[in-house]
């Protein structure tokens, strides 16, 4: 049975139509004039490239030597729409590998195919097309770079991918970055493997699901020495069969203020659940989250990392030394550890040095450095404990697994209060986790293994507060004065942007962000000190920042701090919006006009809000004694806003956008 795997604001739709026959025959080779001559894919306009047809087959095979081998037979067929689609010249298969068992990619067949004169032709991959790299060390990247390949032309693309991983097998992915016109994937399991499936992306699968028998032929070895003869032998299996054939199905575009856009792609997951000998002894696997994180808090570089405290406690008794209460014990260590360690800016929930070997060489993993601080906040007497995460990056596990989590951070009880904190960064503050981290919920794994979900995204909303004050002469040149304050997550992401920059490198990326002809005297305050917000003050002048029409002057008195373009252009969108943190952005622009204008006209004010208390935008400009004072603020009180807000809060920053894109007009007096 089909388990859904449901996550916040993932909406059920079905954009495309299930084929009624299955197994439509794309023999290869067989590509049509009318397929070249294509210069457009009606169901998507828009569309750079489409899959003409996509295929995979599944199946297991028997091995004399090896055993239980997985095969994966692929076969696609592109058609490249415009000189976007040309990245679709080269396509990248990935194979893994561990110690020596390795998966290899056989049969590679691959053409181009252009029209030209009428005529079709085609050019064949050659094997200097084709490359190999060692990505990591466990995965190697296949990339077959296609020849010939225009705008117009049609791709052809089959291979096989042999596995001796025969209880792994890929998801099915069904929805890719451009649409596809036919997809089709056939999974053949034979009887000594049962694996659970699961959605994500929340569509209606309705895959074909039956039983048939197959026949494997072998041969082995009878007798010894000079009587051994070779025999042909025979087996006959139940196989358990999905077969999933779609048509038409749209692109998964992505927009701004997303997670992980794979999260939300139609996929279907295979999980291992169990084996069966042919003796008939079976063989669980399926785990719950709970099995999971107990299996991993026994492990020496989890849990046992937590009771080795002795090469610390000098140290641990130094940085505590005058210490007043539980709160001042948690900063003190906090800063000790972040000082102290560097981050080699490699990911794990386990500790891959050893937090020992890793306090003394000052440096290590995220998991090295977080369980560190763990193990020396419950030496201190703090309630500790360490937070699975999966990070933005790695996406939402759709099952419980392993390697559903790749990075670890600290937790820690005073007073009925959670404060949450990553080492990692030096910047960092109590509930101030870096961007990477905020994705949904943790795990916390208390001692023995017990543990409970905690929610990533801070509640606090960060805060950017911006004064301009700009000076007008009348020939639309302009100089002025910037002034700004952030603080929690805002400022933390301008420490990391600051992090290792000059002063004069700043001033030239300010220039570049802004279009402004010159940035000086700069400054820039609490860069280093994450309990305080950062400030941030510098002058600048930009010439030709106005219209001048007959005389009078056109300003845009949001100047180079408006939005002037709407992030969110999509018809539909059936994801979540994840602004990572809830903001708040104000800005009080201060101008004054040049000796002898005034102001003709003005835009009106505007306050509107989001249902439920999500967000509100306000503007009110007014004029005095040659000045204009704009006060502008946007607030976003919900870091993910679920997609049955799409349609609102695209209209919402399309009133936005148009308000700050209105001008003020001024004219001689």
């Amino acid at each position: 049975m089909f388990q859904r795997v449901s996550q916040a604001g993932w909406i059920l739709a079905l954009f495309f139509s299930c084929s009624i026959s299955f197994a439509q025959d794309y023999e290869f080779k067989k590509v049509s004039k009318e397929e070249l001559s294509m210069s457009v894919y009606p169901q998507d306009t828009t569309a750079d490239a489409v899959y003409l047809h996509k295929s995979r087959n599944t199946y297991y095979e028997d091995d004399e030597v090896k055993g239980w081998v997985l095969y994966t037979d692929v076969h696609e067929r592109i058609k490249i729409l415009n000189k976007d689609g040309l990245d679709y010249a080269t396509r990248k298969i990935n194979l893994y590998q561990k110690g020596k068992l390795k998966e290899r990619i056989e049969s590679i067949k691959a053409y181009t195919y252009n029209l030209e004169d009428g005529k079709i032709r085609s050019e064949k991959l050659s094997k200097s097309g084709i490359f190999e790299n060692m990505e990591t060390e466990n995965r190697m990247e296949v990339s077959l770079t296609m020849p010939a390949v225009k705008v117009g032309s049609v791709l052809e693309i089959s291979y096989r991918v042999v596995s001796p991983y025969f209880t792994i097998i890929d998801d099915v992915v069904i929805q890719e970055d451009i649409p596809t016109a036919h997809h089709y994937t056939k999974i053949q399991i034979l009887e000594y493997f049962q694996f659970s499936r699961l959605i994500k992306g929340n569509f209606n699968a309705q895959p074909k699901d039956y039983t048939d028998t197959r026949r494997i032929d072998f041969t082995y070895e009878q007798g010894g020495g000079l009587t051994s003869t070779t025999k042909d032998g025979a087996a006959i299996f139940k196989e358990f069969i999905s077969e999933y054939e779609y048509m038409h199905v749209p692109a998964l575009k992505e927009e701004p203020y997303v997670d992980n856009i794979d999260n939300y792609r139609y996929t279907v997951v295979y999980e291992l659940s169990s084996t069966k000998s042919q003796s008939g002894v079976v063989k669980e696997y399926s785990k719950t989250w709970e099995d999971v994180v107990k299996t991993i808090y026994k492990y020496d570089g989890f849990g046992k990392q937590l009771e080795r405290t002795n090469f610390f406690k000098d140290d641990l008794a130094t940085v505590l030394e005058g210490s007043n209460g539980y709160m001042d014990r948690m900063n003190r260590i906090f800063d000790h550890v972040k000082s102290h360690m560097n981050w080699n800016k490699r990911y794990g929930m386990t500790a891959a040095s050893g937090i020992s070997r890793a306090y003394k060489d000052q440096t290590g993993n995220t998991g090295d450095i977080n369980l560190l601080l763990v193990a020396m906040l419950k030496e201190a007497g703090l309630n500790a404990n360490p937070v699975l995460v999966s990070t933005r990056s790695h996406g939402i596990p759709a099952y419980p697994t392993l390697d559903g989590f790749n990075y670890v951070i600290a937790a820690v009880e005073i007073d009925g209060q959670r404060y949450l904190l990553d080492a990692t960064e030096k910047m960092t503050a109590p509930n101030v986790l870096p961007s990477r981290v905020l994705n949904w919920n943790g795990t916390m794994v208390m001692e023995n293994g017990l543990s409970m979900k905690v929610d990533l995204y801070p509640n606090t909303i960060s805060q950017v507060s911006t004064m301009l004050t700009v000076n007008l002469d009348d020939f639309g040149d302009i100089n002025g004065n910037v002034r700004s304050n952030l603080t929690l997550l805002e400022a933390l992401d301008q420490r990391r942007s600051y992090e290792n920059e000059s002063i004069s490198k700043i001033e030239e990326e300010l220039m570049d962000d802004y279009n402004l002809d010159l940035v000086s005297e700069l400054e820039l305050k609490n860069l280093k000190d994450s309990a305080k917000p950062v400030s941030m003050s510098y002058d600048f002048e930009k010439e030709g920042a106005v219209e001048i029409i007959d005389g009078d002057i056109y300003l845009n008195p949001m100047f180079f701090l408006g939005m002037y373009e709407n992030p969110f252009k999509l018809d539909e969108r059936n994801y979540p919006i994840n602004f990572v943190h809830p903001y708040l952005h104000r800005k009080i622009i201060n101008i004054n006009l040049p000796e002898g204008y005034t102001v003709t006209s003005v835009p009106e004010a505007l306050n509107i809000s989001l249902p439920d208390g999500l967000g509100a935008y306000t503007f009110n400009i007014a004029q005095a004694d040659g000045k204009l004072n704009l006060v502008c603020s946007m607030t976003m009180k919900q870091a993910v806003v679920p997609a049955l807000y799409y349609e609102t809060l695209k209209e919402f920053y399309s009133q936005r956008v148009a308000k700050e894109s209105e001008k003020v007009v001024i004219s001689k007096s």
